[in-house]
């Protein structure tokens, strides 16, 4: 009588999460305008590294800075 010997199989993956559902945003917070500027290649390096040291992109870390320095200057 011949034995085989039974493997067991490698335990599976675990299956990754679905990517959360994006809400749609309220059509006073949606952002439509577009504002454009020209910078160095240079410029943009030193924006874009000082954007990730905040956890932002360029885009969220310009506007950030640009609304609260607005805002600041509009107290004067």
């Amino acid at each position: 009588m011949a034995t085989s010997k039974r493997t067991r199989a490698a335990p599976a993956a675990p299956k990754e999460a679905p990517p959360p559902k994006l809400r749609r945003k309220d059509e006073a917070s949606r952002k439509e305008e577009v504002i454009k500027i020209r910078v160095t290649g240079e410029q943009k390096a030193t924006l874009t590294e000082a954007a990730s040291r905040d956890g932002l992109d360029v885009s969220s870390w310009l506007r950030s800075l640009g609304l609260r320095t607005a805002a600041g200057s509009s107290s004067s």
